[in-house]
């Protein structure tokens, strides 16, 4: 009974670090980002013109909603295309630096999220069920100025 009792107590200070993680709050700027449709792979680096960000905030506990902004052109000579969208997810931590995010939108349920925290940037890596290909989205942890 009692190494139980010790076992209980050791697994409440083990896991206390993955219960105590916190989300990034803010809004932060895009680096990069990769798209992968089977062989097929578009990055930034690929793009004229690539500006993006994401603001993040916390709606309860493990519920964030974030907001993505992009701005993309393909080519000096081609339409520069807007882009918005507005998510909540369900954080699910793996360990203090990462874990998964589940869309709350049962339009998105095929779509599986996995995120990393490291080295100053959040990755952000999502299977699109309905396009069939992987978006890694990489932010700057470092927050954007209010303007």
């Amino acid at each position: 009974m009692k190494i139980r009792s010790y076992l209980i107590v050791f697994m409440l200070f083990v896991s206390a670090p993955i219960i105590a993680a916190e989300f990034p709050m803010g809004t932060f700027s895009g680096i990069g980002f990769v798209v992968e449709k089977g062989s097929l792979k578009m990055t930034h680096n690929d793009l004229y013109k690539y500006k993006s960000s994401i603001t993040i905030t916390k709606v309860k506990e493990n519920i964030i909603n974030t907001v993505v902004t992009a701005t993309l052109q393909k080519s000096k000579h081609s339409r520069t295309k807007h882009d918005s969208r507005n998510d909540r997810f369900k954080v699910q931590w793996l360990s203090d630096k990462k874990g998964t995010l589940i869309n709350k939108d049962n339009m998105y349920s095929g779509d599986k999220s996995e995120f990393l925290i490291s080295d100053g940037k959040l990755t952000i890596k999502s299977w699109i069920a309905r396009n069939q290909l992987w978006e890694t989205h990489i932010y700057s942890l470092r927050k954007k100025p209010n303007k």
